[in-house]
């Protein structure tokens, strides 16, 4: 799946990661509110873990199998905001995340950019089916799902591993959006 460089929104630059992400990154993974409802094992939410992702990231965009992950990022500062990004779900669809460090949660930045990412899957990517694994508790991401016309498809369990970068197993709900 071919990773764009950036896509622009109203407010914000979704584009590929960088290491100068790392220290903002680093905090975000290491923070344990921060990564509550999120499936990354405990040495992924490690400052060395988190290097090992960010790089691991970075060093697939132009290899045969990209990462498709975007950093969400102030388009004035550059600052690093949060990721979102998408891949192949088992059900044959696009699995979509979206994620915001707590400083600037609560100003819909999920939502926009999860809204351009879903835009570039359906017209870009072709995208027909759409998937976000989301925990309910996690009343934030529920709404941002709920938002962009997500609707619940009940329980699951998800083992997250993607192209060798294993997490922790997810227990939620299954989000789905057919366009």
């Amino acid at each position: 799946m071919q990773v764009p460089k950036a896509i622009r929104t109203e407010r914000l630059l979704l584009r590929r990661s960088q290491i100068e992400d790392l220290e903002a990154f680093s905090s975000f993974l290491t923070d344990p509110a921060a990564v509550h409802y999120m499936a990354f094992t405990e040495e992924q939410k490690t400052p060395k873990g988190a290097e090992q992702m960010l790089q691991w990231v970075i060093d697939a965009y132009d290899s045969k199998e990209p990462i498709f992950s975007l950093t969400i990022a102030d388009p004035t500062t550059n600052r690093y905001l949060g990721s979102c990004g998408l891949h192949p779900d088992s059900g044959g669809g696009l699995e979509i995340y979206y994620t915001v460090i707590p400083s600037e949660q609560r100003r819909g930045i999920a939502t926009e950019a999860a809204k351009a990412i879903v835009l570039h899957a359906i017209v870009e990517l072709g995208a027909t089916r759409l998937v976000a694994y989301v925990v309910p508790e996690n009343k934030a991401s529920v709404r941002v799902a709920q938002k962009l016309g997500f609707v619940d498809d009940g329980p699951a369990v998800r083992d997250a591993a993607e192209a060798g970068m294993v997490h922790a197993k997810m227990k939620g709900h299954r989000y789905i959006l057919r366009s």
